[in-house]
């Protein structure tokens, strides 16, 4: 679920690195939160398709 994070006095929390840093290392201090990436359901040692394709079943 969600879960609040408090960072030290001075340190801001980078939401990329999920720690907390000093203010000039963090770069992402607007986002509300991290984009997430679909894992695909199939995985091969080889790709089924060449980049920029998608494979039908």
């Amino acid at each position: 679920g969600i879960q609040a994070i408090r960072c030290p006095a001075g340190l801001f929390f980078d939401i990329e690195k999920q720690t907390c840093d000093w203010k000039d290392a963090v770069k992402n201090c607007k986002l509300k939160n991290k984009e997430r990436k679909v894992k695909p359901l199939l995985y091969t040692d080889e790709p089924l398709c060449q980049d920029g394709y998608l494979a039908c079943g």
